[in-house]
């Protein structure tokens, strides 16, 4: 176990039998066995870029709402300026209309007054 915490080559073979350990060891490539303080330190990291991702993550969703906010005001206006011109063209076309009934209705008064 103390191999565990201190970061000591870790070998599989017995140690009931030293010199057979120690030189099928050295036979062999040993392996480390990382420490308590490099595993946190392992952990703090992926943690560190897993909240790195989150955080972009929420960054490119917000972008993405006020892009469609943006897109939303964009539409509701064009759309509201299409209505505004569409009512003033009513609006020309009626008041034409009204004018053109009330010269209408001029000249017929003066032609009846002519004709009395």
């Amino acid at each position: 176990m103390s191999s565990v915490s201190s970061g000591m080559p870790f070998s599989s073979e017995s140690t009931s039998d030293l010199h057979t350990a120690a030189t099928s060891a050295s036979k062999r490539s040993k392996t480390v066995v990382p420490t308590w303080e490099t595993i946190w330190d392992i952990l703090d990291k992926g943690m560190a870029t897993i909240d790195d991702d989150k955080a972009h993550s929420s960054s490119s969703k917000l972008e993405k709402l006020h892009l469609k906010f943006d897109h939303t005001c964009f539409m509701e206006e064009h759309s509201l300026n299409r209505e505004q011109c569409v009512a003033e063209q009513l609006n020309a076309t009626a008041t034409q209309m009204f004018l053109a009934q009330a010269e209408l209705l001029r000249l017929q008064q003066g032609m009846a007054k002519g004709q009395e």
